[in-house]
């Protein structure tokens, strides 16, 4: 009876693990869910804010291309503008000259001749203004692109001192390992010249006793001087290479120094020439553009 009672109870127990292992996977398999869904809702929203950024790149890109197109109508307002005050003046004057002149037709018609004809120059004017607009916006675009090569091989020829710099940082390495190599081989040979030191003065100790005191003194004076003479030139060596080390480094960094001002001036002067109302402007391009190229050549 004990037995099958026990039994019983076993049962139960077992039951009960199973239910309790059957309610923490089903508990993991809801965490898991849950946290396969969190993950697909970061992949959407992620993938919204790709999808907003890329908008934002386009719209920037979109508003860039509407600020030179707006550079360019304000351009044209301004001859239109131009154009219509000699064409108000014009009537003005027309008008004024017909009111003058009503009574004689043949007057009139030199008058009427003389308007159209300054309208015609007016008109082959504008149109020339529009051609040198049109001709000045072609030479913008061939020196931005002209500018655009110039910093692409600045940038490459930037990348040039960095290797350098790398190849001298290296070096610098190399140099400090086997300073500091010296460095230990001068250590190791003082502890030896000083256990050297040591046991010839435990081996002369008993020997000492029997001397006299002067002699014993003179004994430990010279091997105090040698011991000092050692650690002097292990102190020499030791600053020596410090004081070389130091100067290759500071001289390192004057060089790179050097570079770094050198390519910020240019990319000052750059950013000046590039510049799209001086552009714009068309004031001695071409001779800044051949400067700019004749001095990044020079600084190479």
């Amino acid at each position: 009876m004990d037995m099958h009672q026990q039994r019983d109870e076993k049962l139960e127990h077992s039951q009960a693990s199973e239910e309790c292992v059957e309610a923490e996977n089903r508990r993991m398999k809801e965490i898991c869910e849950a946290a396969e869904a969190r993950v697909n809702r970061l992949q959407l929203t992620r993938q919204g804010l790709e999808g907003e950024l890329q908008s934002l790149q386009d719209f920037r890109r979109e508003l860039g291309e509407s600020e030179a197109r707006t550079a360019f109508l304000k351009l044209m307002v301004t001859a239109l503008a131009h154009y219509e005050l000699q064409e108000t003046q014009l009537m003005e004057q027309l008008q004024a000259k017909t009111a003058s002149l009503s009574d004689s037709n043949i007057v009139q018609t030199l008058c009427k001749d003389n308007i159209l004809h300054n309208k015609t120059q007016n008109k082959e004017w504008l149109a020339e203004q529009v051609t040198a607009l049109q001709a000045t916006a072609h030479r913008l675009e061939t020196g931005k692109a002209e500018l655009k090569r110039i910093l692409i091989r600045l940038g490459k020829e930037r990348s040039s001192p960095k290797r350098t710099g790398e190849k001298e940082t290296f070096a610098l390495q190399s140099e400090l390992e086997a300073v500091e190599k010296q460095i230990q081989d001068l250590e190791a040979d003082m502890a030896a010249r000083m256990l050297c030191n040591v046991s010839a003065v435990s081996y002369l100790y008993p020997r000492r006793n029997s001397l006299p005191e002067e002699l014993h003194r003179q004994e430990l004076d010279l091997e105090t001087e040698l011991m000092r003479d050692s650690q002097q030139q292990v102190e020499k060596v030791v600053e020596g290479c410090e004081k070389a080390h130091r100067q290759r480094v500071y001289c390192l960094e004057e060089q790179f120094d050097q570079i770094y001002k050198r390519q910020k001036q240019l990319y000052d002067y750059f950013r000046k020439q590039a510049s799209p109302w001086r552009c714009a402007e068309g004031r001695n391009y071409s001779t800044s553009t051949q400067y700019v190229i004749a001095l990044s050549l020079h600084n190479c």
